[in-house]
Protein backbone atom coordinates (compact mmCIF):
# COMPACT_ATOMS: atom_id res chain seq x y z
CA UNK A 1 0.00 0.00 0.00
CA UNK A 2 2.98 2.29 1.00
CA UNK A 3 4.48 1.69 -3.12
CA UNK A 4 1.32 3.33 -4.52
CA UNK A 5 0.43 5.90 -1.79
CA UNK A 6 4.20 7.86 -3.16
CA UNK A 7 4.14 7.84 -6.68
CA UNK A 8 -0.21 9.36 -6.62
CA UNK A 9 1.87 11.71 -4.23
CA UNK A 10 4.19 12.76 -6.70
CA UNK A 11 1.55 13.08 -9.42
CA UNK A 12 -0.91 15.33 -7.64
CA UNK A 13 2.19 17.23 -6.64
CA UNK A 14 3.07 17.59 -10.16
CA UNK A 15 -0.60 18.18 -11.61
CA UNK A 16 -0.81 20.79 -8.67
CA UNK A 17 2.40 22.90 -9.61
CA UNK A 18 1.05 22.90 -13.38
CA UNK A 19 -1.87 23.89 -12.46
CA UNK A 20 -0.63 26.70 -10.22
CA UNK A 21 2.44 27.84 -12.92
CA UNK A 22 -0.67 27.72 -15.27
CA UNK A 23 -2.60 30.12 -13.25
CA UNK A 24 0.92 32.55 -12.31
CA UNK A 25 1.24 32.45 -16.08
CA UNK A 26 -2.60 33.74 -16.74
CA UNK A 27 -2.37 36.49 -14.10
CA UNK A 28 1.10 37.65 -15.69
CA UNK A 29 -0.40 37.66 -19.19
CA UNK A 30 -3.52 39.75 -17.95
CA UNK A 31 -1.25 42.26 -16.41
CA UNK A 32 0.97 43.00 -19.70
CA UNK A 33 -2.35 43.58 -21.57
CA UNK A 34 -3.32 45.42 -18.97
CA UNK A 35 0.17 47.68 -20.04
CA UNK A 36 -0.49 47.44 -23.00
CA UNK A 37 -4.48 48.60 -23.25
CA UNK A 38 -2.94 51.80 -20.54
CA UNK A 39 0.14 52.58 -23.45
CA UNK A 40 -2.56 52.54 -26.30
CA UNK A 41 -5.10 54.22 -24.43
CA UNK A 42 -2.17 57.27 -23.96
CA UNK A 43 -1.16 57.03 -27.46
CA UNK A 44 -4.94 57.49 -28.86
CA UNK A 45 -5.07 60.37 -26.22
CA UNK A 46 -2.27 61.70 -27.76
CA UNK A 47 -3.70 61.43 -31.10
CA UNK A 48 -7.30 62.84 -30.26
CA UNK A 49 -5.33 66.03 -28.56
CA UNK A 50 -3.39 66.45 -31.81
CA UNK A 51 -5.99 65.99 -34.28
CA UNK A 52 -8.11 68.42 -31.94
CA UNK A 53 -5.15 70.88 -32.07
CA UNK A 54 -4.94 70.53 -35.86
CA UNK A 55 -8.24 71.19 -36.43
CA UNK A 56 -8.21 74.31 -34.55
CA UNK A 57 -5.02 75.58 -36.13
CA UNK A 58 -7.33 75.02 -39.63
CA UNK A 59 -9.79 76.97 -38.17
CA UNK A 60 -8.07 79.54 -37.35
CA UNK A 61 -6.38 80.22 -40.94
CA UNK A 62 -8.06 82.55 -43.05
CA UNK A 63 -8.25 81.49 -46.96
CA UNK A 64 -6.13 83.92 -49.24
CA UNK A 65 -8.87 85.81 -50.78
CA UNK A 66 -9.34 87.46 -47.39
CA UNK A 67 -5.95 87.93 -46.70
CA UNK A 68 -5.59 89.55 -50.14
CA UNK A 69 -8.31 91.72 -49.23
CA UNK A 70 -6.91 93.16 -46.27
CA UNK A 71 -3.60 93.73 -47.49
CA UNK A 72 -5.13 95.51 -50.05
CA UNK A 73 -7.05 97.68 -48.02
CA UNK A 74 -3.96 98.37 -46.17
CA UNK A 75 -2.24 99.24 -49.32
CA UNK A 76 -0.03 97.13 -48.25
CA UNK A 77 1.44 94.83 -51.72
CA UNK A 78 2.79 91.15 -51.66
CA UNK A 79 6.18 90.77 -54.04
CA UNK A 80 7.46 87.53 -55.43
CA UNK A 81 11.04 86.43 -54.59
CA UNK A 82 13.26 86.66 -56.93
CA UNK A 83 17.39 87.86 -57.83
CA UNK A 84 15.86 91.46 -57.64
CA UNK A 85 15.13 90.85 -53.84
CA UNK A 86 17.50 89.71 -52.72
CA UNK A 87 20.06 90.88 -50.40
CA UNK A 88 22.96 90.19 -49.23
CA UNK A 89 24.69 91.53 -45.95
CA UNK A 90 28.15 92.39 -46.64
CA UNK A 91 31.12 94.80 -46.44
CA UNK A 92 31.07 98.04 -48.89
CA UNK A 93 33.00 97.49 -51.68
CA UNK A 94 34.98 100.76 -51.06
CA UNK A 95 36.47 99.59 -48.10
CA UNK A 96 38.88 96.96 -48.09
CA UNK A 97 40.10 95.44 -44.64
CA UNK A 98 43.17 93.56 -45.30
CA UNK A 99 44.25 91.80 -42.30
CA UNK A 100 47.67 91.34 -40.90
CA UNK A 101 47.97 87.19 -41.69
CA UNK A 102 47.22 88.41 -45.49
CA UNK A 103 50.45 90.97 -45.57
CA UNK A 104 52.96 88.45 -46.31
CA UNK A 105 57.07 88.74 -47.41
CA UNK A 106 59.06 86.68 -49.33
CA UNK A 107 60.68 86.04 -45.98
CA UNK A 108 57.70 85.25 -43.86
CA UNK A 109 56.67 82.92 -46.92
CA UNK A 110 59.93 81.01 -46.89
CA UNK A 111 60.45 80.60 -43.33
CA UNK A 112 56.59 79.52 -43.02
CA UNK A 113 57.41 76.70 -45.23
CA UNK A 114 59.32 74.85 -42.41
CA UNK A 115 57.21 75.28 -39.32
CA UNK A 116 53.69 74.51 -38.48
CA UNK A 117 50.78 76.38 -39.16
CA UNK A 118 47.27 76.10 -37.71
CA UNK A 119 44.63 75.19 -40.26
CA UNK A 120 42.25 77.68 -39.21
CA UNK A 121 43.14 81.31 -39.60
CA UNK A 122 40.95 84.00 -37.96
CA UNK A 123 39.74 86.89 -40.56
CA UNK A 124 40.70 89.65 -38.37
Amino acid sequence: MRSSTIPRFFILTSLASVFFLLYVHQNISIVMLGYDVSQRERWLSYCVDQHRHLVYNLNSLESPSVLSAKLGSKNIELVQADARHIYYASLPAKKKIVSRSAKTGVKKNIFDTFTAVAEAKSSR
